[in-house]
């Protein structure tokens, strides 16, 4: 199958390619006014018609590896970016999901799908819709990202537009992990945040903890608020003295949750 990068990608360059002998070489995209950055094309994600929550990362990070070996084996573009997004740590993001009852207060049935991507109530995107390396790394940091002019070319043309389409439905967007966070405060859309300009179109965003990342904060952050104390304290007795020091962003993390879910939800 022969796709063009152009066709799927709004900083595609007009490059055409056979699909099944596709390689990372030509799907990368380097970025103007850098030397070591480079687009990575993973146009990644799930728009279904009628979506309750959106699921936003901060890229698709080295799901771009499968998303290429996808369209080796034969896929679509379209079905290597369904298959693709999220495709690593489902069961804990569902997890994180059912936390403090936001999953069932918001009518998600997340059993009744095999894959997130499946659910029709979920739409799964990123502030950066392709990945991004910087000296071939999926690593970076969020303040790096923030200044580049491809994320907010993305951000503007990609992102807000995903959304907009469907705020007659959308009711939430969960932002996963402090990178993606970071952009929503930080990155400037006009005179806006990116965050801003979200919940402007009366989309919630919910800050959540990143599903492979930070293991102790997020263990902390599903517990329930009478329960920390006791988790902790088990951990302690098992010789993980660690947990305490990542209280402070959990507690503080779910009670912003709670808070606004109870907002939404309380809302006609």
């Amino acid at each position: 199958m022969k796709i063009n990068l152009k066709d799927y990608c709004c900083q595609g360059v007009d490059r055409e390619v056979e699909t099944v002998t596709i390689t990372h070489e030509q799907l990368s995209i380097p970025v103007e006014g850098t030397s070591c950055k480079t687009l990575v094309f993973s146009p990644l994600g799930n728009r279904p018609s009628h979506p309750i929550i959106a699921l936003i990362g901060v890229t698709p990070g080295s799901q771009a590896d499968l998303f290429r070996r996808l369209l080796q084996s034969g896929k679509s573009p379209d079905e290597a970016a369904h298959i693709a997004a999220f495709s690593s740590g489902q069961d804990e993001i569902k997890a994180i999901l059912r936390a403090h009852g936001f999953a069932e207060r918001l009518g998600l049935d997340l059993d009744a799908y095999p894959s997130l991507n499946d659910n029709p109530n979920i739409l799964t995107t990123s502030v950066m819709k392709c990945s991004i390396q910087d000296s071939g790394d999926y690593r970076f940091a969020s303040p790096d990202l923030i200044k580049l002019a491809p994320a907010r070319h993305c951000a503007r043309k990609r992102l807000l537009p995903d959304l907009k389409a469907h705020t007659q439905t959308l009711r939430a967007a969960v932002v996963f992990g402090d990178d993606a966070w970071a952009m929503m405060q930080q990155m400037m859309i006009g005179e806006s945040t990116l965050g801003q300009t979200i919940e402007e179109l009366g989309i919630k965003l919910f800050h959540m903890p990143h599903f492979s990342t930070c293991t102790q904060r997020r263990d902390i952050y599903k517990q329930p608020a009478n329960m920390v104390d006791a988790f902790i304290e088990q951990k302690a007795l098992q010789g993980k003295l660690s947990f305490p020091r990542y209280r402070p962003k959990a507690d503080a993390m779910r009670a912003a949750v709670c808070d606004a879910l109870d907002s939404i939800c309380s809302s006609p």
